[in-house]
């Protein structure tokens, strides 16, 4: 199921938030888009270094967790 979050469902409730990666750490959530496969991709700002992360992928292997999100996908990531 976390894969398949939408692109406009994750922007309207992703965008700013706080996010925690295992390898880079804190981050926040500056953009949302969908790339060529039609998977959603988050821009992630890591102490001044932007990165694009699948976020299907990063959910289902665990290396990416939320701090203060929206309550919509909060629900639906813990659901």
């Amino acid at each position: 199921m976390l894969a398949c979050i939408g692109r406009e469902f994750a922007s309207h409730n992703m965008h700013g938030a706080v996010v925690y990666h295992n390898k880079f750490g804190k981050g926040i959530v500056v953009e949302v888009e969908e790339n060529n496969n039609g998977r959603t991709v988050i821009i992630v700002e890591f102490s001044g270094v932007r990165r694009k992360l699948d976020l299907g992928i990063c959910l289902e292997n665990g290396v990416l967790h939320f701090g203060e999100v929206s309550s919509s996908f909060r629900k639906l990531y813990y659901n």
